[in-house]
């Protein structure tokens, strides 16, 4: 029964998941002559779902729209309401892949943290270009390319996903596979900034973000 369940995502999964409940509350008003507390008890669920469903869509909704405003930098009534008609149509496809915890906790607060994060790592991309600039622009050339690779303690697919999207965006390291799950293959521009991720700081950042220490 988890298998079907779990192939029925999105909207469909969750009538299922509501006559799974109306056919156990059934089942047992039959067996234990006990309806009202059975009903009451499934209905507090369905309730619990929703409102879960309701902080993972809003959650994703505001993510999205605060960067289509940073990319756009458009803030007429036209382009902001298809920017919002377009944050929802995706919003509506993708929010129950986002941000997904067995406990259905911590969403609001992960989501505070990723907006704490952006500033921080825009700061990066903007240092990593200024250190990119110096070395192209340098007559003589202090670029030395090469691999540097690191074992991740994050555990969550959508953290890993940040990690190497964060890495990529900062001018100079490119993040080329993920071997294993954990070992991050990084393409550098130059022995600094590959010594650079080996410290830790934004894998730190990240860890923070997910709420996943060592």
């Amino acid at each position: 029964m988890d298998i079907i369940i779990w192939r029925c995502r999105g909207k469909n999964q969750n009538i299922l998941i509501a006559l799974l409940f109306l056919y156990n509350a059934t089942a047992e008003c039959y067996h234990n002559y006990e309806c009202s507390n059975t009903i009451r008890n499934n209905i507090i669920k369905l309730k619990e779902m929703s409102r879960l469903e309701f902080k993972k869509f809003s959650s994703l909704f505001v993510l999205l729209f605060g960067f289509w405003l940073l990319l756009s930098g458009l803030l007429d009534w036209f382009h902001l309401t298809f920017g919002i008609i377009s944050t929802a149509i995706v919003t509506t496809f993708c929010y129950d892949m986002v941000f997904i915890s067995k406990e259905g906790t911590n969403n609001t607060t992960k989501t505070i943290r990723f907006f704490a994060y952006l500033p921080w790592i825009l700061y990066q991309i903007v240092l990593a270009n200024i250190d990119v600039a110096k070395r192209v622009l340098d007559p003589r050339m202090p670029i030395q390319p090469g691999y540097v690779s690191f074992k991740s303690y994050l555990k969550s697919d959508m953290s890993k996903m940040v990690l190497a999207n964060s890495i990529t965006l900062t001018p100079g390291t490119i993040t080329v596979d993920i071997d294993g799950g954990n070992t991050f293959l990084i393409h550098s521009i130059a022995t600094a900034p590959g010594d650079d991720l080996l410290e830790g700081t934004m894998e730190r950042k990240v860890a923070h973000v997910f709420m996943e220490g060592k």
